[in-house]
């Protein structure tokens, strides 16, 4: 994951790895495994964009993100 933080609108909180983990958890998209490859080898192709909540507070960090290729 590169490019600038984005800060919690709710909490103050700086996005991160946690957040992204925290979701794919939440959402329920991904299992243990999935989410540990990816940590350690990197995602096989750009993720499409989508909103991403603050493992904080729960609320949304404002704007879109993406992980992967377009980085």
């Amino acid at each position: 994951m590169t490019g600038a933080r984005m800060t919690c609108p709710g909490c103050g909180k700086l996005s991160g790895v946690d957040d992204f983990v925290h979701n794919a958890f939440t959402l329920g998209v991904h299992d243990t495994k999935f989410i540990l490859r990816i940590l350690f080898d990197g995602p096989d192709s750009a993720t499409p964009d989508h909103g991403l909540q603050c493992s904080g507070c729960g609320d949304y960090f404002e704007g879109m993100i993406r992980w992967g290729e377009d980085d």
